[in-house]
């Protein structure tokens, strides 16, 4: 099921719920538990709105990720090398235990460290690049 999908079914069912809710009558204060159906079509119809409302900030939100630029994320040198040799975002852990961040250069030829030298000790890294301002339209 797509998230269109899933919107669509939300709301669809939310419609159904409020029709059906006025096949029965409205609570009555001085009749003791009128309204039972009546009350749970709304809450049911309720609900399904407020997916239907929280699928489209999804769906809004993946949609700014895909149209935006690769967002910078770490990557493991275990799992991915970068792809073109260049100067580098990297995260570096000594024996001690502790780690910095800082810059490096990766080198395709070296494959010592994953790569990069290795006195660097590069367990993670992320390409270096610059700033975008956001434009609203």
């Amino acid at each position: 099921m797509t998230l269109d999908e899933a919107i669509k079914h939300a709301e669809e069912v939310a419609k159904k719920q409020e029709n059906n809710a006025k096949n029965y009558p409205r609570p009555d204060k001085s009749v003791k538990g009128s309204g039972k159906k009546y009350n749970a079509y709304l809450k049911c119809a309720e609900e399904h709105r407020q997916l239907a409302e929280w699928l489209k900030e999804l769906k809004q939100l993946k949609e700014q990720v895909s149209n935006s630029e690769k967002p910078n994320k770490w990557v493991s040198v275990l799992d991915q090398l970068p792809e073109k040799e260049g100067l580098y975002i990297v995260t570096r852990e000594y024996p001690w235990g502790s780690a910095i961040v800082d810059t490096s250069y990766w080198f395709k030829s070296k494959l010592d460290n994953h790569g990069f030298s290795v006195s660097d000790r590069v367990i993670a890294w992320m390409p270096i690049e610059p700033y975008k301002q956001e434009v609203e339209e």
